[in-house]
């Protein structure tokens, strides 16, 4: 019963069920790395995504089938302002813009802020539907702070009636679109109705996870979907919330006996002694558990912190021979608990089995939850961040003021290849950046050295000139930096902007650009084709291992006929991709220059075979 030892990687979690492939999914985050979001459809392909030393694959060959294969089918929905600059600038990033979802609460004052995941697995030789849920307390973020995860899954069942305890997640993730800061698409309302109305049927009771016996979905935030997470008020409490407030603390407590906090040090120490008065422990990480923060920095980029230590949401219940236990995104905050868009899944067991003795008390040879935690030690006053808070509020006018703004870039294309990105906004709208703040732009393609430009509050447009038809974006690198009392704060987020006068074909652009010469297609061939290329980007006419490639010339085309007459005859769905490739690559002067010598005089005779396999 959380088990620190028990680690799983988001990754592991998406993964399909044996015999199954991912159909279609929706995730919902507060924060989003674009760079995480990047390597997540390769949880839905078949080859490794970890590399000799655990570390996540970089290769791009590999993001970028993978990316090919997945991620029209998934939507991502984050808060507006709320996407991470990359580090690097990656032309692959140009996948993920129909994925992204730039998303508001109802009242701008509040936040989007639950970390869900629904996907639809497909059988395709028995055609069957298997669901998943995820429900998390993470960002789609590469942060190494500690998280807790709930799972539940089951079939969709061929049923009139639905479930009734599945209506509060069907009837979230029908809302999502309506919360679209820019308003969703066509496709992204289908994949939510489709998905809603698959949500109310799937049998996730008959799966749940030991040593529960019920569950309860508790979306908040939305008007119309009312739950009631904390009924109960009067059992023991275990309560785990990197994040408080003393109003929520002193509700939660009341009337309980043995309750226990475990929360984040520093965010202890801000509050009035009162608040923790009815707790009787009061726990944060130990010290050698938390760890350092990790600095990051990339030449004369800022340097950044990733964020470290507790980020776990956990409310533990006790009443009489039964507990509830619900995880999810909303901290120990008025604003989670009353005002934000937040989701908490409710579990159900006896409280012998998933009580607060048994999350804290480890038994024999075993570690638990309080094996990672020290008593709190409160200082003797509250600590003074008045400043820090000051320079928060700050940086998030200036992310509102840019997210309001009404920006669209309008792409032109100039002499030869090169492009003109115009980053524009609506005539007249007001861009109500805080007096003191300094906000600066750059399209994430681009380096932000090279590429960065302020923007003045009164100019109704930005240039970014000699951009490739591969580095044309829709995201927007954002950097704001506020001074206060001699402290400053700089902070860099992406927007989500509307392209307008993009050319067609962008995607096929990032391809050509990320496999630019023949050896690198032939490989990336091999690799479709499974010839067992381990690297489909090693080498510049190096020995292939396994496949007897010694570079250009009669024996590289002999070796690619037998990989495709290989795949013709057992297992012909390969040279679909094949063809698919091809055509990205397209027919003109600059794609027949990618592609292997020989390959073409033989693809078409092979590719009639296949199809008439097909007929």
């Amino acid at each position: 019963m959380l088990d620190p030892q028990t680690r799983v990687v988001l990754l592991e979690a998406l993964q399909p069920p044996e015999g199954y492939a991912l159909d279609e999914g929706i995730g919902t985050t507060y924060s989003l790395d674009l760079v995480t979001l990047l390597s997540t459809p390769l949880a839905f392909t078949q080859y490794e995504w970890e590399d000799a030393k655990g570390a996540m694959t970089s290769n791009p060959v590999l993001l970028l089938e993978a990316l090919r294969r997945h991620v029209d089918r998934l939507t991502v929905f984050c808060q507006v302002g709320r996407i991470a600059v990359p580090v690097r600038p990656n032309p692959l990033f140009g996948y993920l813009e129909e994925c992204v979802v730039e998303t508001a609460a109802p009242d701008p004052t509040d936040v989007f802020h639950p970390k869900i995941w629904l996907l639809r697995f497909l059988n395709p030789e028995t055609r069957a539907v298997w669901y998943r849920f995820l429900c998390l307390t993470r960002n789609l973020t590469d942060d190494p702070s500690w998280d807790l995860s709930a799972m539940l899954e089951g079939p969709l069942m061929d049923r009139k009636v639905a479930y009734a305890s599945n209506h509060p997640l069907a009837d979230f993730i029908a809302a999502l679109p309506d919360l679209a800061h820019r308003g969703a698409t066509v496709g992204v309302k289908a994949r939510a109705e489709r998905m809603a109305a698959e949500a109310r049927k799937v049998d996730f009771k008959s799966h749940l996870p030991q040593p529960f016996e019920d569950y309860a979905f508790h979306p908040m935030g939305i008007k119309g979907l009312r739950t009631q997470p904390f009924a109960a008020r009067n059992g023991r409490t275990l309560v785990v919330s990197p994040f408080v407030t003393a109003d929520v603390l002193e509700d939660l407590v009341a009337g309980t006996k043995g309750s226990v906090l475990v929360s984040r040090e520093e965010e202890l120490d801000r509050l009035p002694a009162a608040a923790l008065k009815g707790w009787e422990r009061v726990y944060v990480l130990a010290s050698d558990v938390e760890g350092e923060q990790e600095p990051q920095a990339d030449g004369d980029a800022p340097m950044t912190e990733r964020p470290r230590g507790l980020h776990a949401k956990l409310y533990l219940r006790e009443e009489g021979w039964n507990c509830s236990l619900l995880v999810g995104s909303a901290n120990a905050t008025g604003a989670a608990l009353r005002r934000n868009v937040e989701f908490l899944l409710q579990l159900t067991a006896k409280k012998s089995k998933a009580g607060i003795d048994a999350v804290l008390t480890p038994e024999d040879g075993q570690a638990s939850l309080v094996s990672l935690l020290q008593q709190y030690e409160p200082p003797e006053a509250p600590v003074d961040d008045r400043v820090e808070r000051l320079l928060d509020d700050l940086v998030n006018a200036a992310r509102a003021a840019m997210a309001a703004a009404g920006w669209t870039y309008v792409a032109t294309q100039g002499p030869g290849t090169a492009w003109e990105l115009r980053l524009e906004r609506v005539p007249g709208a007001n861009l109500a950046i805080p007096e003191g703040v300094e906000v600066r732009v750059w399209p994430v393609t681009l380096r932000a050295e090279s590429s960065v430009q302020r923007v003045p509050r009164d100019a109704p447009q930005i240039r970014f000139v000699d951009v490739g038809a591969g580095e044309l974006t829709t995201f927007l690198g954002c950097e704001v930096s506020a001074e206060r009392e001699g402290r400053k704060q700089l902070t860099r987020f992406a927007l989500v902007l509307p392209l307008v006068g993009g050319p067609a074909g962008r995607r096929e652009a990032i391809l050509r650009q990320v496999l630019d010469d023949p050896q690198k297609v032939l490989r990336f061939l091999q690799f479709l084709l499974g010839e067992g290329v381990d690297d489909p980007m090693g080498g510049d006419g190096s020995p292939v291992e396994g496949t007897g490639v010694i570079g250009r010339g009669q024996q590289e085309e002999f070796v690619v006929l037998e990989a495709l007459l290989r795949a013709l005859a057992h297992d012909p769905n390969r040279l679909d991709e094949v063809h698919r490739l091809l055509q990205d690559l397209g027919d003109g002067d600059e794609g027949r220059r990618r592609i292997p010598h020989g390959l073409l005089e033989v693809w078409p005779a092979i590719w009639a075979a296949r199809q008439g396999i097909r007929a």
